[in-house]
């Protein structure tokens, strides 16, 4: 089969002409897209060669494409859905909310103070909150919070890290300083008096789930707070790992910490918690405050889901699957190499990558000199009925069940005797 220049990979394996034979309602869409969205797509992160599915359907753990394949999903939105589609706690919480409110209102309501008490009670670092629609509005705001509390302009990030969409978090700024990730001494060479504020992921997510080595987080609020600048923690990704977050379990003091994803039950929505005296510098009754709005925040749909989310993210459910997520990625190892390929998978709590290296990457530089293995990994999966994301991430959500993870590691493995078959110096 021949697809059109623009559809045509690099090179196309013999796996990926396979899931094209088995995805052409999903190509038809694919090509209808690319007539109105640019690039077929609204976000870059969905896209993958030589197109993406066409979602028909998804309920629990499950996603229906429009050709009638069946797959588990590992995606969950990009760890949104931690606890997998049409959760029926979120979707009548919805429903009620709707019938009650409707869909957003120019006030407070019972939503809105339920789910702002149940997170300053939850997260020990919540003295305060703001809602924002994405953690991308949430790393914005506090970043003008930390200039406006500072009077310092410099900020100090990672590379690979991802806190949004943000002019400063993405394009080549004069005030914006990258360091190596798990490298204090780099990251102390880089912060002095004019840095007003240190952000870092609990681990780097987009670039590969990287942990951080031991005390490194600690190390990282030592050294900002010494140089008298706001240690930001974004726990976008890492809240599910911990009943109280990344930071009450590490015992961790950040001045704020930014949220978003699984935190809003599958729809949009972006925190920002911290001390008061800072997370206050935007409220409207200061007569020098910040000014921050967005016309859906706090919006009665997200609250009433995102209280429903956060609630059934209890103990025993974080302990399941963290569980299940270390014994997924150990079997994932030992048949990998069994097979002869070079792997190593990278975890924290729930969310991992697989990496086709021997030995595992410590910063955004090894994880992401990915080779052909990784660049096929999730179309092979995705042919044994189990969907990743592209570069071999994937997380668990809440409501897969034992033989569902006997199914996923089932056909993981598969996934990776495809690959140890193919001839990847020939052209992957």
């Amino acid at each position: 089969m021949t697809l059109p220049t623009e559809l045509q990979p690099r090179a196309i394996p013999e796996l990926v002409s396979e899931y094209i034979s088995v995805t052409p309602k999903s190509r038809a869409l694919h090509e209808r897209l690319s007539k109105s969205l640019a690039g077929g797509e609204t976000r870059v992160v969905t896209h993958f060669e030589p197109y993406p599915i066409a979602i028909a359907s998804a309920e629990g753990p499950r996603l229906v494409d429009y050709d009638d394949n069946t797959y588990i999903d590992l995606v969950n939105n990009m760890a949104s859905l931690v606890h997998g589609h049409r959760y029926p706690p979120v979707v009548e919480a919805v429903a009620e909310a709707m019938q009650l409110l409707g869909t957003v209102q120019a006030g407070s309501h019972r939503y809105l103070v339920d789910f702002s008490e149940l997170l300053v009670e939850r997260y020990p670092a919540f003295e305060r909150v703001r809602f924002t629609n994405s953690a991308s509005e949430a790393a914005i705001l506090a970043l003008r919070i930390a200039r406006r509390a500072t009077g310092r302009e410099k900020l100090v990030i990672f590379d690979g890290a991802y806190h949004g969409m943000g002019s400063e978090f993405n394009d080549a700024h004069p005030n914006v300083v990258k360091v190596p990730f798990n490298q204090p001494t780099a990251l102390a060479d880089a912060v002095d008096e004019t840095v007003g504020v240190v952000m870092v992921e609990s681990f780097l997510g987009h670039a590969g789930v990287v942990p951080p080595a031991p005390e490194f987080l600690h190390t990282v609020q030592n050294i900002a707070e010494s140089a008298g600048a706001l240690f930001v923690l974004d726990e976008t990704q890492s809240l599910r790992n911990d009943y109280h977050a990344h930071h009450g379990a590490a015992g961790l003091r950040p001045s704020m910490v930014i949220m978003g994803k699984s935190i809003g039950g599958g729809l949009p929505v972006g925190v920002l918690g911290g001390r008061a005296d800072l997370v206050e510098l935007a409220s409207a009754s200061r007569p020098d405050g910040l000014r921050h709005s967005g016309t859906f925040n706090g919006n009665v749909l997200t609250t009433a889901a995102g209280f429903q989310a956060v609630v059934a993210l209890s103990p025993s459910a974080i302990a399941t699957l963290n569980s299940r997520a270390a014994h997924l990625a150990q079997q994932l190892e030992i048949e990998g190499r069994r097979l002869g390929l070079p792997i190593s998978v990278t975890r924290s709590g729930s969310t991992m990558c697989v990496h086709f290296r021997d030995t595992a990457p410590t910063n955004a530089a090894e994880a992401l000199a990915r080779n052909d293995f990784a660049r096929w990994f999730h179309i092979a999966a995705m042919l044994e009925g189990v969907c990743t994301i592209r570069g071999g991430r994937l997380n668990l959500s809440t409501v897969l069940s034992d033989a569902d993870m006997r199914t996923v590691e089932g056909a993981l493995c598969r996934a990776l005797a495809r690959l140890a078959e193919m001839d990847v110096a020939d052209g992957c």
